[in-house]
Parts: structure tokens; C-alpha cells; sequence
């Protein structure tokens, strides 16, 4: 043959049998355990950085919720405050626009009575006149009851005319 013995290769394989079940029992069991734990802890943190980071973005809506109703609720009292600032300025608007009308209308009764008094005076003036007049003409002196008569005439031929 070769040059083998076959008592050297049987011990040789026997040697690599025992050597594989030795270090089965004593290294692969523990590593194996030691990897399955490791792959455990590993799985754990994965799950705890996972539930973290759930919380962290629920957090996150939470506040970006809250934010989002801070600046609509800001909006609101804006818009509240352009509101009520705009009836505001519509109601003095509105009560400067009625004092104006008020002023017109008492402005014109002024006017009016003014005139009223103007006219009185005018025929009151008017007929003075007409009573020196007709008693220069007449020459002689006309008594009142004459000159309200007299001017009483000639008022209504005025209206009249």
C-alpha cells in the first residue's frame, strides 16, 4: 500500500471524533447559548430603540398638535380683534355720519327760523312804511285800526300775486 497504517488513520479518526464531540459539549453549547442570549438582548434594545422612538414621534404630534392649535387660536383672537376693531371704527363712522345729518337739520331749522323772523321783521318794517306813506298821502293821521286794515290789503295782494 501507500505507507498508511490504518491504526494510525483509525486513531487519527478516532482522535477527530472525540476532539468534535468534546468541543460540542464543552465549546458549541455554550456559544450557541451565549449567541442565542446575545440575539435576545439585541432583539430587546431593537424593541426598546422601536418603542422610543414611537413615543418620541407620538411626542412629536402631540406638540406639533398643540402648536398648530396655539397658531390657529392666535388666528381666531387676530381675526376676533380685526373684527371688533372694524365694527368699532363702522359704529363711530356710523354716529359721525348722524351727528353730521343732525347738524344739517339744525343748521336748516336755524335758517328757517331765521328766515321766519327776517320775514316777520320785513313786514312789520314793511308795513311802517306803508302806514307813514299813506298818511303823508292822505295828510292826515290814520288811526291803527286803518293801518292793520291797509296792511292787511296789501300783505294778501302780495301772497295773492
Amino acid at each position: 500500500m501507500l505507507g498508511l497504517d490504518i491504526r494510525l488513520v483509525l486513531a487519527y479518526l478516532i482522535n477527530v471524533a472525540i476532539l468534535f464531540i468534546f468541543l460540542r459539549l464543552v465549546l458549541y453549547k455554550p456559544v450557541r447559548k451565549f449567541l442565542k442570549e446575545r440575539e435576545l438582548r439585541f432583539v430587546a434594545q431593537r424593541e426598546d430603540i422601536d418603542a422610543e422612538k414611537q413615543a418620541a414621534q407620538a411626542t412629536k404630534e402631540q406638540y406639533d398638535t398643540l402648536l398648530q392649535t396655539a397658531h390657529d387660536e392666535g388666528a381666531a383672537v387676530i381675526r376676533d380683534s380685526r373684527s371688533q376693531a372694524n365694527q368699532r371704527a363702522e359704529a363711530i363712522l356710523s354716529e359721525a355720519r348722524q351727528q353730521a345729518v343732525d347738524i344739517v337739520e339744525r343748521a336748516r331749522r336755524e335758517v328757517a327760523e331765521e328766515r321766519r323772523v327776517a320775514k316777520q321783521a320785513m313786514h312789520d318794517e314793511i308795513a311802517n312804511l306803508a302806514v307813514e306813506i299813506a298818511a303823508k298821502i292822505l295828510e292826515r293821521e290814520v288811526s291803527a285800526q286803518d293801518s292793520k286794515n291797509i296792511i292787511e290789503q296789501f300783505l294778501h295782494k302780495e301772497r295773492i300775486g
